[in-house]
């Protein structure tokens, strides 16, 4: 063979520190073209290689930091109608580095009992029904193969609207704020569920038991409600889902102290307090109902009911303490109404009082059931009081009183008033 063709070799000799003695090592010679390149030591050759390796990391990072992540635009619902479809667009995203981007729609929570599902998980634009009310939390995750990007978007039910409120029973005195213990109002608004108990009302801490619904167009309908014996005056709430509004009026719980007394003993037996054995039309009496509410309150007005159809008469009210006139009003109706409301106090007595010579009684004997004192939602009664007069005088009525029997003629409009007021 020829000393050309012969494979040279450089015999590298270096220290090894951890044994102390000379060891060595071939290492091939390395041609290019005519060049010849001889590697000095073993040293040098792993350093080289080492700071190769890492400038080739470092373009990388470089590289991967220069990436910046998508910018995330979506426009859509914020507040659906139930029953509605809910839609999101995030074809407002971009990236600035010109990337092509990925999109993934998830449900991060929905309402109980929800079974909504996303339509386009994969696009950009998704949608989905709003089958019950409540929060849908959506998120939305973006990628441009590099990085990724995610953020959440909120979808619930629209906020009911109060449009009316109706009180009107059998009392054509009642306005859309007062409203009768054992009588029904309707409320009118926009965006209740179509499912009853969806749906929460409540007048104070009363929540109130929905006995009807009825949807009519644009998504209005008309709930009725009973009112409860515990009902209390407050602010009239609606909730759907977790979207509520409150009415702009405080709503007062009135009773009727003396008509609810005359309907809880109405097998009672009536005749004329003027004179047992017949009608005198010649004698005249001062007579009512003496009564004490629970709480402060105010009276809206006066109640006037007799047996004979005729409502000619002066009604008044009386401070028991002092014998002072508070109140006067000429009635020729059942139901007046004051244009300001009276304030009474908690505790204190007073007479409810009419003059004139058309009256009754109820005879009974006392039982559990009629004898006084009897407490009618936030006011006691506390007997019947009369004092004989002539046509036309009206003074205090203290000499007769009766704790069994009730005239049923003047009354009282009652209303405690509201924790607010």
């Amino acid at each position: 063979m020829k000393n050309s063709q012969k494979k040279d070799y450089k015999k590298l000799e270096f220290e090894n520190n951890s044994f102390n003695k000379k060891n060595s090592i071939n290492v091939k010679f390395l041609k290019l073209g005519s060049a010849q390149f001889r590697l000095g030591n073993l040293t040098i050759l792993l350093l080289l290689t080492f700071l190769i390796i890492s400038c080739s990391n470092d373009d990388n990072s470089s590289q991967e930091s220069q990436n910046n992540p998508p910018n995330l635009i979506v426009t859509g619902n914020q507040e659906v109608v139930i029953g509605a479809v809910a839609k999101l667009d995030a074809s407002g995203s971009t990236d600035p580095d010109g990337d092509p981007l990925t999109y993934n729609w998830s449900f991060l929570m929905i309402p109980e009992g929800s079974t909504a599902t996303i339509i386009g998980i994969g696009n950009k634009l998704a949608e989905f029904t709003l089958d019950k009310p409540g929060v849908y939390e959506v998120q939305l995750v973006v990628s441009d193969g590099k990085v990724e990007k995610k953020e959440s978007y909120m979808v619930t039910n629209k906020t009911p609207v109060i449009m009316n409120v109706s009180t009107v029973t059998s009392s054509p005195y009642f306005s859309e704020n007062l409203m009768q213990r054992r009588q029904s109002i309707w409320i009118t608004a926009q965006f209740f569920s179509s499912i009853t108990n969806e749906n929460k009302i409540s007048i104070g801490d009363i929540i109130y038991e929905i006995e009807d619904l009825e949807f009519f167009e644009d998504n209005i309908g008309v709930v009725r409600l009973r009112v409860p014996d515990d009902a209390v005056s407050g602010d009239l709430k609606i909730t759907v889902g977790e979207q509520s509004t409150i009415w702009s009026e405080t709503m007062y719980t009135i009773s009727f102290p003396v008509d609810e007394f005359v309907q809880d003993n109405d097998h009672l037996e009536k005749q004329r307090l003027s004179d047992q054995q017949g009608y005198d039309a010649d004698r005249f009496f001062e007579i009512g109902t003496k009564f004490k509410p629970l709480v402060n309150g105010k009276i809206f007005g006066f109640v006037f009911k007799n047996n004979i159809g005729s409502y000619d008469s002066t009604v008044t009210l009386w401070d028991n303490a002092t014998g002072k006139m508070l109140k006067q009003f000429d009635i020729s109706t059942t139901y007046n109404p004051f244009t300001e409301p009276i304030a009474i106090e908690k505790d204190k007595e007073y007479t409810i009082s009419h003059n004139g010579n058309n009256w009754f009684r109820f005879i009974d004997e006392p039982s559990q059931s009629n004898q006084f004192p009897q407490t009618y939602t936030n006011v006691e009664l506390l007997g019947t009081v009369a004092k004989e007069t002539s046509q036309g005088e009206i003074v205090f009525p203290d000499e007769i009183t009766h704790d069994y029997y009730i005239v049923h003629g003047p009354d009282i409009i009652f209303a405690e008033n509201p924790i607010n007021d």
